[in-house]
């Protein structure tokens, strides 16, 4: 059963224990994430269709830290409620992180207080974790998105052009 088999991710000092989420809360995220992720796309678009187009053409094998830059413009214009609620939504609502430090016996469901604590003073390390959740959830979507709407990059483009109300035709 998949959702029965965590993926294992070392961040920090921590080794991380993701489920995926079932297939009703992914599909409700991803509305969520439409929303949140179409300006950042759009200013990062011109990176990813280099990227994409220089590796395997799977959104999720970019290099996070070359994007960076770009993405750091995008969410100027993301409110902090928003941010938070995605974060409680990837790490928290849906129990479906654990985490176990060094010298834990087992590991340990992650909650509020815990992330707060974990993180405190490295926030980089969340946003790297929520990618690892984004990653196993939702990399297939994106993957077969790109292959039936031809090169990723491009597809972007002209949905954060179509979002701005350019009239650009996204067939």
């Amino acid at each position: 059963m998949k959702r029965q088999t965590p993926t294992t991710k070392t961040i920090g000092d921590y080794n991380y224990y993701i489920y995926p989420f079932g297939a009703l809360i992914a599909s409700r995220l991803t509305g969520d994430l439409v929303a949140l992720v179409t300006p950042m796309l759009g200013a990062a678009a011109p990176l990813i269709g280099k990227q994409l187009d220089a590796e395997s053409g799977n959104l999720f094998d970019m290099k996070v830290e070359e994007l960076a830059p770009a993405l750091s413009g995008a969410f100027a214009s993301l409110t902090g409620e928003k941010v938070e609620s995605l974060m409680r939504q990837l790490l928290i609502d849906h129990k479906n992180v654990y985490f176990e430090g060094v010298g834990d016996e087992k590991p340990q469901l992650l909650t509020a207080e815990e992330l707060n604590e974990i993180f405190c003073m490295d926030l980089q390390d969340m946003y790297l974790l929520a990618w690892e959740v984004l990653k196993l959830n939702f990399q297939g979507f994106f993957k077969k998105l790109s292959t039936q709407s031809g090169d990723l990059g491009t597809l972007v483009e002209k949905v954060t052009k179509a979002k701005s109300g350019g009239t650009e035709n996204l067939t």
